[in-house]
């Protein structure tokens, strides 16, 4: 899976825009390439400002035109999103810090929002039943080189069940880990 790193104000701009990201959120939720009126429905906005969104996700690399249908007459063109991991940089530029940090914070939320939603409508399953979504904290112990390996397995892991022709349900996930740089040692 290729990474892309943004850079610059200009491609965070882009990236961060809300509803850009609720257009990527809908676009890997639906798992299937999409229209711009199909996700004008699914977002709140009209066709053609989806469609403004979508060629601004496309100039950064993150979404590609997939193939046209006729549509009642009418040829349209639907969207995919592109297998690429996307780096917010963060911490690379500290004019831009608030702003990535600001991203990250907002794709947590979303995630944590899904997942209190999931919580309210779901019945608690029985404890021997499969997994239906499950949260996890702590602190682990780990080397560079540990820490390193972790994040690789996770990549390879969810780049191997990224592919939208994949069987299974949407999964949302969060995923942070940092070095709290010994916090709580005495």
């Amino acid at each position: 899976m290729q990474t892309i790193t943004l850079r610059g104000k200009a491609e965070l701009d882009i990236y961060i825009n809300p509803r850009r990201q609720h257009i990527l959120r809908e676009m890997a939720l639906h798992g299937r390439p999409m229209t711009p009126k199909q996700l004008a429905q699914k977002v709140g906005i009209s066709a053609s400002a989806a469609q403004h969104h979508i060629a601004k996700l496309v100039s950064l690399g993150v979404v590609a035109p997939d193939h046209t249908e006729r549509v009642r007459g009418i040829t349209a063109q639907y969207y995919r999103l592109l297998p690429v991991t996307v780096r917010v940089g963060y911490g690379s530029d500290a004019q831009d810090a608030p702003a990535r940090l600001a991203l990250i914070q907002n794709g947590v939320n979303e995630v944590l929002g899904g997942f209190a939603a999931h919580v309210r409508q779901s019945p608690p399953p029985p404890l021997e039943a499969a997994v239906s979504g499950d949260v996890l904290w702590g602190v682990a112990r780990l080397t560079e080189a540990e820490a390193q390996a972790l994040f690789a397995t996770i990549r390879d892991f969810l780049a191997e069940h990224d592919a939208a022709a994949r069987e299974g349900d949407a999964w949302a996930y969060a995923l942070i880990a940092y070095p709290a740089g010994g916090q709580g040692d005495a």
